[in-house]
């Protein structure tokens, strides 16, 4: 559901990352207004940690802009939070619209490579692997 004068459009982030990789995200946020506004974006993890904070942009009427961010996969499943503020006439920020999505801790595979091959012109030979 969007918000009075913003909307969070997509929150981009894979559904899955293995504990301690770094996970990008992206959150886009649109104006719905008549006109060009100030908009701040905040990402949060799990209600607790900001990975996006407070980062502002004014946005003409009609048009998106992404807010980038990231963040260390911790060793569990987490829930991105993205929040959109507009500034008012009175100077204060205004919450508006939030999203979220769910990041799933993804399995380490472990495994040994036992052989490799080329291939050219449709014949192939062993490369040796130590």
């Amino acid at each position: 559901m969007a918000g009075t004068f913003t909307e969070i459009t997509l929150i981009d982030a894979p559904s899955s990352a293995v504990a301690g990789e770094q996970v990008a995200v992206s959150i886009i946020i649109k104006n719905l207004y008549t006109d060009t506004i100030h908009v701040s974006c905040v990402g949060v993890l799990d209600s607790v940690d900001r990975f996006i904070d407070w980062k502002d942009f004014w946005i003409p009427a009609g048009y998106t802009h992404l807010f980038a961010g990231s963040f260390t996969m911790p060793d569990r499943d987490v829930t991105i939070h993205g929040y959109s503020y507009y500034e008012g006439v009175d100077g204060n920020w205004h919450s508006d619209d939030e999203a979220s999505k769910d990041v799933s801790l993804g399995e380490v595979i472990k495994g040994t490579i036992t052989k490799k091959e080329l291939e050219y012109d449709s014949t192939r030979s062993p490369i040796p692997v130590y």
